[in-house]
């Protein structure tokens, strides 16, 4: 690149010379990827014909710089964002030194020993991976090879300058497709989950209350009514610890109900473990417990990729206590698990903490009616 650079605008890059980092320099840059003349510039930046190619020369030479107004033409005329346009002069190392440290102020870019080697990397923020990650793989892309032409070496350095310069309203596009198309897909699955479950989920409901009966049965005569909406989430405790998965995330349903979502379960989890059956019927009854203090929950069937769930919404401001039983149990299990000595007293210190942090201070009581 950089001696493609150098072919293009020569070794001597003085502010007043265009060189590829200033306004001048980049208008000229990008007028050549599109393949315009300085006149069919400045016609399309709404300057006058006989003078249009004249104020383009100008710029590009450095003589003048735009005023604001000449640069929102511009930049419109060339179908860059009005940001691409700054000077940009780093030929000089100090002035490129001095950048690096303002990125560093901005954006926490910074250096980094690795290996013997030293890299520059930002501070954690996901934003810039995926900034890194596309200008990686252009990079890859458009880098020539030992095979490739003048011409072949030519066309990518272009589609590579012209991908920078249109940068980030390309990738914005990209992303709006893709997104466009991860909706229709959602759709689409949305209404294939949703003729599934019609056709088969009341069936498999059925099958899984029948299988539930027994257990129901047994538990329902030892069952206290719970006081405490906190309870269910100890209960949720020990279901984690059988290794059965609570999904968190809303199922597909065709209600459009202003219930929260809790938590579901895998019908087949259901049916096929023994030890989850007692409670999971508890559960149950922990339910009707809070339906008769007046708290809306209700029971659904759905699926996902013909794979059907029992799921559950309730109409609760504690429902976030099922996301923290999710975020801290790995943290739980890390603790009981780990080969680390702790003192028993520490240990049971640890699992109150865990329970405080599921619970949080606003625990709801229930009242039967």
């Amino acid at each position: 690149m950089n001696a493609f650079i150098e072919k293009l605008f020569g070794k001597d890059w003085g502010y007043n010379q265009g060189s590829p980092g200033s306004i001048g320099g980049k208008i000229k840059r990008i007028r050549e990827l599109r393949g315009w003349t300085q006149k069919e510039l400045g016609i399309k930046c709404g300057f006058s014909e006989s003078t249009a190619d004249v104020r383009i020369a100008q710029y590009e030479k450095g003589k003048k710089v735009p005023r604001e107004k000449a640069l929102k033409d511009i930049s419109a005329a060339l179908e860059v964002n009005e940001g691409v346009l700054f000077d940009a002069n780093f030929a000089s190392r100090q002035l490129m030194y001095h950048a690096f440290f303002d990125i560093e102020d901005f954006h926490g870019l910074h250096p980094t020993l690795i290996n013997g080697k030293y890299y520059l990397e930002f501070d954690a923020d996901t934003s810039y991976d995926y900034f890194l990650k596309m200008w990686s793989e252009m990079r890859e892309k458009c880098m020539p090879n030992s095979i490739d032409s003048e011409e072949v070496m030519m066309a990518k350095s272009e589609e590579y300058d012209l991908w920078r310069f249109e940068y980030p309203s390309n990738i914005e596009t990209e992303e709006a497709d893709h997104f466009q198309k991860l909706v229709e897909l959602h759709r689409q699955e949305e209404k294939v989950n949703i003729a599934y479950t019609d056709a088969f989920g009341t069936a498999e409901l059925n099958k899984v209350n029948i299988a539930m009966e027994n257990a129901l049965a047994k538990v329902k005569v030892h069952y206290k009514d719970i006081t405490l909406e906190s309870e269910v989430i100890y209960l949720l405790q020990d279901i984690l610890a059988l290794g059965i998965k609570i999904e968190t995330k809303p199922p597909i349903t065709k209600e459009n109900s202003e219930l929260l979502h809790i938590f579901s379960f895998k019908a087949e989890d259901i049916l096929s473990n023994e030890a989850f059956k007692p409670l999971y019927a508890t559960l149950l009854c922990q339910f009707e417990t809070m339906r008769n203090a007046s708290i809306d929950v209700r029971q659904l069937i759905t699926s996902n990729d013909k794979v059907f769930y029992i799921s559950f919404y309730i109409a609760s401001k504690q429902a976030n206590y099922v996301g923290n039983i999710i975020r801290y149990w790995d943290e739980l299990v890390f603790t009981s698990t780990s080969h680390v000595w702790m003192p028993k007293d520490e240990f049971e210190a640890r699992v109150r903490d865990f329970q405080v942090n599921i619970t949080g201070e606003n625990d709801m009581v229930l009242t039967v009616v």
